[in-house]
């Protein structure tokens, strides 16, 4: 259907848009939001994608959550090149910032933090009738609308009493049952997953709560990360340190030791060494300086609310977090040997090694365990509001799944086995685990598999739109295109 207005939001200012898209359609103008708009089996990038230039005005629903979010970004940049109107609705008295201020620093705002919502609804409302041509005397009015403003770390409470699911301070009620949140020793818990066929519709699914590369590229070993137009990547150099441009040229060589986990925050690339004993450096965008932070074994560095985070593995493998300049580490909670681990919103999810593999989530010092799961898992990859993980092999049933991160509903997305799960606009980037380890996709509308890669491969990162991975059968880096195309040896 034709439409008017293309309205863009971050998910956590959801009932503003509802609010917006009713007080735009009671006045007969035609608008287009996600996910109401999406047509089924449709991919969400794509569905988006085509909708912005189909529209005459691009509202822009601007917040803390959505000054920062990649797809919002994506969707405003889109707008611009379609020449369509923007009209940004300013919810929150902040200014743009990065990509969001080059995009608006020259467009009119509609303030909208003060006051009622609905009579800056009603202003909005005549600003887009203008634009159209249209009859600005008859505005039809909305109710007053309440919304509850939250800071961006808030737990999302409201539009997920869903299958009975609701989550409220330190309790949680899950299909009508508490949850027990005590200590994990004694009786073993039932997990409070609650099966869902409802789907997983994940706005933003590059949101994966770390800064500087998506936390799965580094669970998975973090051997590329883009930056400002830049790739930086574990070379074929002895695994030396490089940055390129997308396609491809202009390489230049950072250092002389091998890399992973690779992060890159505020002019510098933080990593860790590629062979043993994998100790933090970080080192100047341009090569100008190095600096080692932390000496000794470790693993799965990642850098998340302006901390480092890893695993000391001279403390069995002990959570630990430090400053970005390598002071003050400190071993953040007792958990032994922290397999297939992620980090969100003050919260640890991983695989319990205690409890059979089981997933598990805790606070950071290791209070609070919820018992996630009844199966081991084989992944864990978080996603704007979504654990996506595999259940193992030796689990009843091996499948990729979604379960979300508020209400636990839990959602099967394929039945067979893939691990090394790397969520991205793209889809699920994925190892196969029954066709000799190539690498995958899997569209998050649940749509069929398709192979992108012929090599049995390790290590997948993908960074923009590029799939890079280590060939286990020659041990070269290697990078195909999100589709399956382009398939090159990195030199």
């Amino acid at each position: 259907m034709a439409h008017d207005v293309f309205i863009s939001y971050s998910h956590k200012d959801k009932q503003v848009a509802d609010a917006i898209c009713s007080g735009l359609e009671r006045n007969s103008i035609r608008c287009w939001y996600a996910p109401r708009d999406i047509e089924p089996g449709k991919e969400w990038a794509n569905a988006i994608i085509e909708a912005i230039p189909r529209g005459k005005v691009f509202v822009l629903v601007f917040s803390e959550s959505s000054n920062i979010s990649k797809q919002v970004i994506r969707e405003v940049a889109k707008a611009v090149s379609s020449q369509l109107t923007l009209i940004p609705f300013k919810i929150d008295n902040i200014p743009p910032t990065g990509s969001m201020e080059y995009y608006l620093n020259a467009i009119h705002w509609l303030d909208a933090f003060d006051g009622q919502l609905s009579d800056h609804i009603e202003q909005l409302t005549k600003r887009v009738l203008a634009v159209l041509d249209m009859d600005t005397d008859n505005i039809q009015k909305i109710q007053p609308v309440k919304i509850k403003r939250k800071k961006a770390s808030a737990v999302k409470i409201l539009s997920y009493i869903l299958a009975g699911a609701l989550i409220v301070g330190g309790g949680a009620w899950a299909a009508g049952k508490l949850i027990n949140k005590g200590e994990a020793g004694g009786k073993t818990p039932s997990s409070v997953a609650v099966p869902s066929n409802e789907g997983a519709f994940i706005e933003d699914p590059e949101n994966s709560y770390t800064t500087g590369n998506l936390q799965c590229n580094l669970s998975n070993g973090g051997i590329a990360a883009s930056y400002e137009g830049m790739i930086y990547y574990s070379s074929n150099d002895n695994h030396c340190l490089y940055k390129m441009e997308a396609n491809g040229k202009n390489k230049v060589k950072l250092t002389e030791g091998g890399v992973k986990n690779i992060s890159v925050y505020d002019g510098w690339v933080y990593y860790s060494d590629f062979n043993s004993p994998s100790s933090i450096h970080r080192t100047k965008i341009d090569g100008s300086a190095t600096e080692l932070l932390f000496e000794g074994h470790t693993e799965g560095l990642r850098i998340i609310d302006n901390k480092l985070y890893f695993k000391d593995g001279r403390k069995s493998l002990h959570l630990t977090s430090m400053n970005l300049d390598g002071t003050n580490p400190q071993m953040l909670n007792e958990i032994d040997k922290l397999y297939h681990f992620a980090i969100a919103e003050g919260k640890v999810y991983y695989s319990n090694q205690a409890d059979g593999g089981c997933m598990w989530r805790v606070n950071l010092d290791g209070s609070e365990p919820v018992k996630l799961s009844e199966q081991s898992v084989d992944s864990i990859a978080l996603s704007d509001g979504y654990i996506v993980y595999t259940l193992a092999p030796s689990s009843k049933a091996s499948s990729v799944r979604a379960m979300n991160m508020t209400t636990f509903e839990d959602t099967e997305l394929y039945s067979d086995y893939f691990y090394y799960l790397t969520v991205s606009d793209y889809g699920i980037i994925a190892h196969s685990g029954v066709n000799k380890q190539h690498i995958y996709k899997l569209p998050l509308n649940k749509n069929a598999a398709v192979e992108i890669s012929p090599h049995k491969a390790e290590s997948i990162s993908i960074a923009d739109g590029w799939v890079f991975y280590i060939n286990k059968e020659d041990d070269k880096l290697y990078r195909v295109d999100a589709n399956g195309q382009n398939l090159e040896l990195v030199e």
